[in-house]
Protein backbone atom coordinates (compact mmCIF):
# COMPACT_ATOMS: atom_id res chain seq x y z
CA UNK A 1 0.00 0.00 0.00
CA UNK A 2 1.57 3.28 -1.13
CA UNK A 3 1.48 6.28 1.15
CA UNK A 4 -0.74 8.91 -0.45
CA UNK A 5 -0.82 12.23 1.44
CA UNK A 6 -4.31 13.74 1.82
CA UNK A 7 -2.98 17.19 2.58
CA UNK A 8 -0.62 19.15 4.77
CA UNK A 9 -0.75 21.77 7.50
CA UNK A 10 1.83 23.84 9.32
CA UNK A 11 1.01 24.30 13.01
CA UNK A 12 2.64 25.67 16.15
CA UNK A 13 3.57 22.84 18.52
CA UNK A 14 4.57 23.19 22.17
CA UNK A 15 7.37 20.88 23.31
CA UNK A 16 6.61 19.10 26.57
CA UNK A 17 10.34 18.95 27.28
CA UNK A 18 10.99 22.67 27.63
CA UNK A 19 7.63 24.25 26.65
CA UNK A 20 9.16 25.98 23.65
CA UNK A 21 6.93 26.58 20.63
CA UNK A 22 8.01 25.28 17.23
CA UNK A 23 6.48 25.53 13.76
CA UNK A 24 6.01 21.96 12.48
CA UNK A 25 4.78 20.84 9.09
CA UNK A 26 2.27 17.97 9.30
CA UNK A 27 1.45 15.71 6.38
CA UNK A 28 -1.99 14.17 6.74
CA UNK A 29 -2.26 10.53 5.65
CA UNK A 30 -5.03 7.95 5.71
CA UNK A 31 -5.69 5.80 8.76
CA UNK A 32 -3.47 2.82 9.37
CA UNK A 33 -0.14 4.58 8.94
CA UNK A 34 1.94 5.40 12.03
CA UNK A 35 2.41 8.98 13.18
CA UNK A 36 6.01 10.12 12.92
CA UNK A 37 7.92 13.31 13.60
CA UNK A 38 10.46 14.25 10.98
CA UNK A 39 14.16 14.17 11.74
CA UNK A 40 14.44 17.94 11.48
CA UNK A 41 11.43 18.48 13.79
CA UNK A 42 12.98 16.22 16.44
CA UNK A 43 16.22 18.20 16.30
CA UNK A 44 14.48 21.61 16.18
CA UNK A 45 12.36 20.73 19.21
CA UNK A 46 15.48 19.57 21.08
CA UNK A 47 13.99 16.10 21.59
CA UNK A 48 17.13 14.38 20.37
CA UNK A 49 20.78 15.33 20.09
CA UNK A 50 22.88 14.15 17.19
CA UNK A 51 26.52 13.37 17.86
CA UNK A 52 28.08 14.34 14.55
CA UNK A 53 31.24 12.36 15.29
CA UNK A 54 29.15 9.21 15.82
CA UNK A 55 31.73 7.88 18.26
CA UNK A 56 32.36 8.23 21.96
CA UNK A 57 35.67 10.04 22.16
CA UNK A 58 35.87 10.11 25.92
CA UNK A 59 33.86 9.80 29.11
CA UNK A 60 34.22 12.69 31.54
CA UNK A 61 33.02 13.96 34.86
CA UNK A 62 34.61 16.18 37.47
CA UNK A 63 37.42 13.63 38.00
CA UNK A 64 38.34 13.83 34.28
CA UNK A 65 37.87 10.06 33.93
CA UNK A 66 34.26 9.39 34.78
CA UNK A 67 33.03 6.42 36.74
CA UNK A 68 33.83 3.49 34.51
CA UNK A 69 33.21 0.97 37.29
CA UNK A 70 35.54 -1.88 38.04
CA UNK A 71 36.15 -5.33 36.70
CA UNK A 72 38.00 -8.36 37.95
CA UNK A 73 39.20 -11.18 35.77
CA UNK A 74 39.20 -14.77 36.90
CA UNK A 75 42.05 -16.76 35.38
CA UNK A 76 41.98 -20.50 34.75
CA UNK A 77 44.94 -21.79 36.84
CA UNK A 78 45.47 -24.72 34.46
CA UNK A 79 46.61 -22.33 31.68
CA UNK A 80 50.35 -21.67 31.67
CA UNK A 81 51.09 -17.91 31.91
CA UNK A 82 52.90 -16.34 28.96
CA UNK A 83 55.46 -13.56 28.87
CA UNK A 84 55.53 -12.05 25.39
CA UNK A 85 58.51 -10.09 24.06
CA UNK A 86 58.20 -6.33 23.71
CA UNK A 87 57.26 -4.98 20.31
CA UNK A 88 59.59 -2.40 18.86
CA UNK A 89 58.43 1.20 19.00
CA UNK A 90 59.42 3.38 16.04
CA UNK A 91 62.18 5.80 17.02
CA UNK A 92 60.08 8.71 15.73
CA UNK A 93 57.38 7.87 18.30
CA UNK A 94 59.55 6.90 21.27
CA UNK A 95 59.51 10.28 23.07
CA UNK A 96 55.77 10.75 22.48
CA UNK A 97 55.08 7.24 23.81
CA UNK A 98 57.03 8.00 27.01
CA UNK A 99 55.09 11.25 27.44
CA UNK A 100 51.75 9.50 26.87
CA UNK A 101 52.62 6.70 29.31
CA UNK A 102 53.66 9.26 31.94
CA UNK A 103 50.34 11.05 31.48
CA UNK A 104 48.45 7.75 31.90
CA UNK A 105 50.41 7.02 35.09
CA UNK A 106 49.70 10.55 36.43
CA UNK A 107 45.95 10.06 35.79
CA UNK A 108 46.01 6.69 37.55
CA UNK A 109 44.94 4.77 34.45
CA UNK A 110 48.04 2.58 34.38
CA UNK A 111 50.62 1.75 37.03
CA UNK A 112 54.26 0.92 36.48
CA UNK A 113 55.29 -2.62 37.40
CA UNK A 114 58.85 -2.98 38.71
CA UNK A 115 58.82 -6.67 39.56
CA UNK A 116 58.48 -9.86 37.53
CA UNK A 117 54.89 -10.90 36.73
CA UNK A 118 53.40 -14.14 35.42
CA UNK A 119 51.60 -12.50 32.50
CA UNK A 120 53.14 -9.92 30.13
CA UNK A 121 51.20 -8.73 27.08
CA UNK A 122 52.61 -6.85 24.14
CA UNK A 123 52.01 -3.12 23.92
CA UNK A 124 51.08 -1.64 20.55
CA UNK A 125 51.13 2.03 19.60
CA UNK A 126 48.95 3.46 16.85
CA UNK A 127 48.94 7.04 15.67
CA UNK A 128 45.40 8.39 15.29
CA UNK A 129 44.37 10.52 12.32
CA UNK A 130 44.31 13.59 14.58
CA UNK A 131 47.97 13.01 15.52
CA UNK A 132 47.48 11.66 19.05
CA UNK A 133 48.76 8.26 20.10
CA UNK A 134 46.61 5.30 21.07
CA UNK A 135 48.39 2.85 23.37
CA UNK A 136 46.90 -0.63 23.43
CA UNK A 137 47.85 -4.08 24.60
CA UNK A 138 47.39 -7.34 22.75
CA UNK A 139 45.82 -9.68 25.34
CA UNK A 140 45.43 -12.61 22.92
CA UNK A 141 47.21 -15.20 25.13
CA UNK A 142 45.45 -13.89 28.24
CA UNK A 143 42.05 -14.20 26.52
CA UNK A 144 42.54 -17.97 26.41
CA UNK A 145 42.97 -18.10 30.19
CA UNK A 146 40.13 -15.78 31.22
CA UNK A 147 37.10 -17.49 32.74
CA UNK A 148 34.09 -15.71 31.32
CA UNK A 149 30.76 -15.04 32.95
CA UNK A 150 27.82 -16.63 31.19
CA UNK A 151 24.94 -14.29 30.49
CA UNK A 152 21.89 -15.15 28.48
CA UNK A 153 21.13 -12.51 25.84
CA UNK A 154 17.60 -11.17 25.86
CA UNK A 155 15.29 -11.91 22.94
CA UNK A 156 12.12 -10.12 21.89
CA UNK A 157 9.93 -12.43 24.00
CA UNK A 158 11.87 -11.33 27.10
CA UNK A 159 11.45 -7.62 26.35
CA UNK A 160 7.80 -7.48 25.24
CA UNK A 161 6.29 -7.87 28.75
CA UNK A 162 8.22 -4.77 29.85
CA UNK A 163 6.55 -2.76 27.07
CA UNK A 164 2.96 -3.72 27.97
CA UNK A 165 2.20 -0.32 29.55
CA UNK A 166 4.02 1.73 26.93
CA UNK A 167 1.82 4.26 25.14
CA UNK A 168 4.20 6.14 22.86
CA UNK A 169 6.53 4.60 20.31
CA UNK A 170 8.89 6.18 17.77
CA UNK A 171 10.35 4.77 14.62
CA UNK A 172 13.46 6.21 12.97
CA UNK A 173 14.51 5.03 9.56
Amino acid sequence: MALQPRGEATLDVCSLKDYSVHRVKFIVVQRGFPCLLSWTSLIDMNLIHINDNRVIACVRDSSDLGDLGSASLKIDPSIIPRVLPCRRIPIALADRVKTELSALVDKGIVAPVDEPTDWVNQMDVVEKLIGKLRICIDPQPLNVAVKREHYRLLVLDDILPELRKAQVFSKLM
